[in-house]
């Protein structure tokens, strides 16, 4: 039950971090920086990818269920890649939205 819950997880988080990726784009584009804004799109296909592997595991069980049986290279896909994904989202996040948090009155 918990791998179900994990696809509209994974597939929201990813949701969030293309509209990430479009207000980054508009404030690069406003202050004239570098585009980093790229790695959000990246960062949210990582965690679509992870999203459609959990789906087709769920349907195909092409890898066991039981962590301890399902190897390094599966564990690696199946986690890795949305902590990967969620990884590189806050590294951006905070790389191009910190100045939000250092205004004071």
């Amino acid at each position: 039950m918990g791998a179900l819950l994990s696809i509209p997880g994974a597939a929201g988080i990813g949701v969030m971090l293309l509209a990430l990726a479009v207000l980054s784009r508009r404030l690069g584009a406003a202050t004239h920086a570098r585009p980093l804004y790229l790695g959000f799109i990246v960062a949210a296909g990582l965690l679509f990818v992870s999203a459609g592997l959990h789906a087709a595991n769920e349907v195909l069980q092409f890898a066991p269920a039981d962590v301890a049986q399902a190897g390094i290279g599966w564990v690696l896909v199946l986690d890795g890649l949305p902590a990967l994904g969620i990884t590189l989202g806050l590294l951006l996040a905070w790389h191009y939205w910190s100045w939000l948090l250092a205004e004071r009155d």
